[in-house]
């Protein structure tokens, strides 16, 4: 059981990682990376601590051709 738990926290916080790189793709409205990292199997609905994907993220941000891809 704890290797199974510690397990799931070292995917936690590769994926925490993840969408930290994802989120800054999208506040620097690099789409055309986004796209690729998309096309890679990213979760474009995980959400982070607050409930925000990043759809959210590329709205606050103006990001349209994020939002787009």
């Amino acid at each position: 059981k704890k290797r199974k738990r510690n397990q799931k926290f070292l995917q936690e916080g590769f994926d925490r990682q993840m969408q930290d790189e994802d989120k800054k793709l999208v506040r620097a409205d690099n789409a055309e990376e986004l796209k690729r990292r998309i096309d890679g199997g990213v979760n474009i609905e995980a959400e982070d601590e607050w409930g925000s994907t990043l759809l959210h993220v590329a709205a606050e941000n103006g990001s349209v051709d994020c939002a787009k891809v």
